[in-house]
């Protein structure tokens, strides 16, 4: 114990508290820093998608849907793709498919995850 904290006994308890505010704004950064990088994708996904708006930034809700509408339309095209092509190769296609699928899934449940917990 240093003579600051013989003759401050609140000095070690402030060290605590400041060392337990500056863990608990790491963990805010970091939690702030995936979602801006992950917000900066989804913000160039949809500029490269919708031409001249290279200064737009779409609301986060509206880039949020959009988003999820273009999931399920790339899903769609790849359900119809897979089963044109199932006819042909049936087990080797199927699996590929539900592989895809799959993964498209349990990202998205990830992700969600992630944001709730």
């Amino acid at each position: 114990m240093s003579l600051v904290q013989q003759t401050c006994p609140n000095c070690c308890i402030q060290a605590e508290e400041i060392d337990r505010l500056q863990a608990k704004n790491d963990a805010h950064q970091k939690t702030f820093d995936l979602t801006w990088k992950a917000s900066m994708r989804g913000i160039k996904i949809w500029q490269e998608a919708n031409p001249g708006n290279d200064l737009v930034w779409p609301d986060h809700g509206d880039l949020v849907a959009w988003l999820l509408q273009e999931r399920e339309t790339l899903r769609g095209a790849l359900t119809q793709l897979c089963r044109s092509i199932d006819v042909q190769q049936p087990s080797r296609i199927r699996d590929a498919h539900e592989n895809a699928v799959s993964v498209l899934t349990e990202g998205s449940d990830k992700r969600a995850g992630e944001a709730n917990g």
